[in-house]
């Protein structure tokens, strides 16, 4: 399946066509709630997912997590991007939970859906070749934090599973690149 196809088939998709796109958290009690990528791939594909749930098939319980999802995927040719925005500005063992469930529930909805343009539509899987990187953008603190000790800076660690998720601190209505991301 070829991207323009994808795009036509999917709801809640938007194609980037200037190189920004503004991500929104819709929730009236977030603080972080418009954060702006720069640097996005011109048609690359911007998919709002927290809005997709599996209905009637299992019962919805909050440890599965399997009805949570990251707020945004960004596809380009060859990589997925998943983006969850918290307003928090520590990143408790808790919200890191939440992401993994969230992000772990984003694959499987992926894997779904190759298998459904496999089986269904006889058409190649779309979303298996494309590497995933997965990402938290939370509130920057207001006050900046000096580093205490030298260290390996985890921005530039792999972000390529769930469990390895890329934290990212930005303030309300700031930018970041979509470099930054991957």
């Amino acid at each position: 399946m070829d991207q323009q196809t994808l795009y036509k088939s999917l709801s809640n998709v938007s194609q980037c066509t200037s190189g920004t796109f503004l991500l929104e958290e819709k929730d009236t009690s977030a603080t972080l709630n418009k954060v702006s990528i720069c640097n996005v791939p011109i048609g690359a594909l911007i998919i709002k997912m927290d809005v997709i749930e599996f209905d009637k098939l299992f019962k919805t319980t909050k440890a599965w997590g399997f009805n949570k999802h990251s707020d945004y995927l960004i596809i380009t040719d060859d990589m997925l991007v998943f983006i969850e925005m918290k307003s928090a500005t520590e990143i408790s063992q808790k919200t890191s939970n939440d992401c993994l469930l969230k992000f772990k529930s984003d694959k499987c909805t992926l894997f779904y859906a190759d298998k459904i343009f496999e089986e269904m539509l006889s058409k190649s899987p779309f979303f298996e070749n494309r590497e995933p990187h997965f990402v938290l953008f939370y509130q920057n603190p207001p006050i900046t934090k000096t580093p205490t000790s030298l260290g390996t800076d985890i921005s530039v660690l792999p972000n390529t599973t769930p469990k390895t998720f890329r934290k990212i601190p930005v303030a309300n209505e700031g930018t970041v690149s979509f470099f930054r991301t991957i």
